[in-house]
């Protein structure tokens, strides 16, 4: 092979790559493999971040508006068996916006909750059925300088 015969077959073999590396991805993407795996992944980080055991039934992701739903949402405190969990929403979407690929920033565009239900118990000492986080964090300053600091663009609370 000459020279720039040789390029020419390299660089469509290198373009050949580049789309089958593409389909995939985008295949990768919408497997149930993968939904599993995230709705798992969403599931642990919940209860390490809350110290509560978490439920998520069916997990979608819209990758081309970068929306993910769950439905539904439960997170169980302390309450005994029986008792309503502490938090249950019918469903929870969240619609996120890729603010810098290369520092990984991204914020929340959306957070929506449907019809969520708080079960706050309270005993006589004054115990609640709120669980302590497995991750120690340091205690922050100020609460409402955390949540703005979540950028979220859009809160949506129905029913």
């Amino acid at each position: 092979m000459t020279g720039p015969r040789k390029i020419l077959y390299l660089s469509s073999a290198a373009v050949a790559l580049l789309l089958l590396l593409s389909v995939g991805v985008m295949i990768s993407l919408q497997s149930p493999w993968l939904h599993e795996k995230v709705r798992q992944r969403i599931v642990d980080e919940v209860e390490r971040a809350t110290g509560g055991r978490t439920e998520i039934g069916a997990f979608r992701f819209d990758w081309k508006q970068l929306q993910a739903e769950v439905a539904p949402f439960v997170l169980h405190g302390t309450e005994p068996p029986g008792e309503a969990p502490l938090f249950r929403a019918e469903s929870v979407q969240i619609g996120l916006k890729v603010v810098s690929i290369l520092r990984r920033d991204i914020d929340i565009k959306l957070l929506a909750i449907d019809q969520p239900k708080v079960n706050l118990l309270v005993d006589a000492n004054g115990k609640t059925n709120v669980p302590e986080p497995k991750i120690k964090r340091e205690p922050v300053s100020d609460p409402v300088e955390q949540i703005i600091k979540l950028a979220i663009e859009r809160v949506e609370i129905r029913d």
